[in-house]
């Protein structure tokens, strides 16, 4: 999505104004689509090639090549192969939805614009020309498929409303006791590329709760809710529909849901006790500060939890108790928690969250890392690194020397030469970016920064 005023072989986009821009590139020619509106073919070949296959972005020389994109950028989204007609569709409504872009043609998603259900939008869908998309996610929790009467130029696509993952209570629903929902609501369009409301048949729902469901539930406690005339979900219009469970890959699925074009949903329990909803951790953050580390967290709602411990890892595989600290019980306001560990590793350290409730049962929050800057004996040059990087330190045949990414990944690379305390990496095969050299020797670990720029 951009704000740009490209190259003219592109067609006319004026600047100040925010795009939705796809190009779908065949080796020979890019296909070039405007807010949805086909912009031709323009070839392209001979431009990317000369590059080295690279992306150009925000470029301000277009030597040696000529086409580029040059403007405010808001969102870039790269396939490593052709997406078909289905698939930019529910692509250009995704940003048109994120970023309030009008699109001219193919807007399939009308949610955004009553009720602004506009956030993590994802769809199935045919397209006219018979191509499809028939699983669709993105980044929420939602994810359908099995479609069971998908036509050409059918489209059913969600997104919700951008509250918390926080659960309320609820009651009486349809004849059914829900003892508690979620405060966040989806939204469904089931459309046409004229907005006209179709039928794609049933499909199989999963809400993937991997991140934030609780450590036990029972799966015939849970309820899909729908209902058609707001988001209050005491009238359902829906009977409310039982689902299932997998503890093995935190799945919870309900198959042969049928939707209508304009259809709320959100999940039930109809016992919040034994199967508590899935409850979001908003946030968990580490940083530096001096030579300390500081981890904040923060929490939408809680549920019968006990107490949180902070926890703190070399490698992320053995972990060591930083401090633990009281939970809120059960609380359906929003908490932030802070804690500093004074006693940081020199180098990359792993943190991470686990939340135990009053019954022992515990979860995990994901790994996050910071980097200190090691007061061993480490001389690393040339910084930044071309080709091949040279290490000096105080190693002995026991030290283990190896190369992480910036998320923590231990690159597959062996030592092109050491002599001495010196040893050399090749990294000519290593993207650009940051890197680490990490050396261990009899318990003790340092590490220091690398830049690779070739």
């Amino acid at each position: 999505m951009i704000d740009a005023a490209a190259n003219t072989s592109f067609g006319s986009i004026t600047y100040g104004t925010y795009t939705v821009m796809a190009g779908i590139y065949d080796q020979v020619n890019v296909d070039l689509f405007l807010n949805e509106t086909s912009q031709g073919q323009d070839a392209y070949a001979a431009a990317i090639t000369a590059s080295g296959d690279d992306l150009l972005i925000g470029a301000t020389d277009p030597s040696p090549v000529s086409q580029f994109l040059d403007g405010d950028i808001a969102e870039v989204i790269t396939i490593g192969r052709n997406v078909n007609a289905a698939e930019r569709i529910i692509i250009d409504n995704y940003l048109s939805a994120k970023y309030n872009i009008a699109l001219a043609a193919n807007d399939v998603y009308e949610q955004d614009d009553a009720g602004d259900f506009d956030f993590e939008v994802a769809g199935i869908g045919q397209a006219a020309d018979g191509t499809f998309n028939k699983d669709g996610q993105g980044t929420s929790l939602v994810r359908m498929n099995l479609a069971n009467d998908l036509d050409n130029d059918e489209f059913l696509m969600w997104g919700h409303d951008g509250t918390a993952l926080s659960v309320i209570n609820s009651s009486d629903v349809d004849g059914t006791i829900i003892e508690a929902r979620l405060e966040r609501v989806w939204r469904v369009s089931e459309n046409d590329n004229t907005g006209t409301a179709v039928d794609v048949g049933t499909v199989r729902l999963t809400f993937d709760v991997q991140s934030v469901v609780e450590s036990f539930i029972v799966g015939s406690d849970l309820r899909l809710l729908i209902t058609r005339d707001d988001a209050i979900f005491i009238d359902n219009d829906v009977t409310p529909q039982a689902g299932s469970y997998n503890i093995d890959n935190q799945l919870i699925t309900f198959s042969n849901v049928s939707f209508q074009d304009g259809d709320y949903f959100t999940l039930g329990t109809a016992d919040n006790t034994t199967s508590p909803l899935p409850i979001e951790l908003i946030s968990f953050d580490v940083a530096t500060q001096s030579s300390s580390v500081i981890v904040k967290w923060r929490t939408a709602t809680e549920l019968n939890n006990d107490f949180f411990t902070v926890e703190k890892s070399v490698l992320a595989e053995h972990w060591e108790v930083v401090v633990q600290t009281p939970g809120a019980g059960t609380t359906t306001q929003t908490n932030q928690y802070q804690i500093t560990d004074n006693n940081p590793y020199p180098g990359i350290s792993y943190y991470r969250l686990k939340q135990t409730d009053y019954d022992g049962h515990f979860s995990y929050s994901n790994i996050a890392f910071v980097y200190i800057e090691s007061d061993n004996a480490v001389n690393v040059y040339p910084n930044p690194v071309d080709d091949v990087v040279f290490i000096e330190s105080d190693m002995d045949s026991a030290s283990k020397i190896y190369l992480m990414n910036s998320i923590g990944q231990v690159m597959n690379l062996s030592p092109a030469g050491n002599e001495n305390s010196q040893t050399e990496f090749d990294t000519s095969g290593l993207s650009e970016g940051i890197y680490f050299i990490v050396i261990e020797n009899s318990g003790r670990r340092s590490s220091t920064s690398i830049i690779i720029s070739h």
